[in-house]
């Protein structure tokens, strides 16, 4: 259960289904364990990240003329890693059968 205070007030309670804790200790071990698949997810994709606090940059090289097509690699990296917040599992699989 969560809610929200301010001075003395307080919003109903409401029933939490995920995020992470705030304030708590934890917290940034927490963080870093929830988004590590991703570079898994990123580097299958065959793209470059950079990450920092809850910060991500994906990045790629591109060649004028290139057979691949740099948006679509990048999206699909991007829906992959959306799946991976929601589904590890599935995610590491689609990644795997692109």
């Amino acid at each position: 259960m969560q809610y929200v205070a301010v001075g003395t007030e307080r919003s109903p309670p409401a029933n939490c289904t995920s995020g992470m804790p705030q304030g708590s200790v934890l917290r940034p071990l927490l963080f870093a364990m929830y988004i590590s698949p991703m570079s898994n997810v990123v580097a299958a994709h065959g793209l470059c990240y950079h990450q920092y606090a809850d910060d991500t940059q994906l990045y790629m090289s591109v060649r004028p003329r290139s057979v691949t097509d740099p948006f679509r690699t990048l999206s699909l990296s991007i829906d992959d890693v959306s799946l991976s917040v929601v589904s590890p599992e599935q995610a590491t699989a689609e990644s795997i059968k692109d």
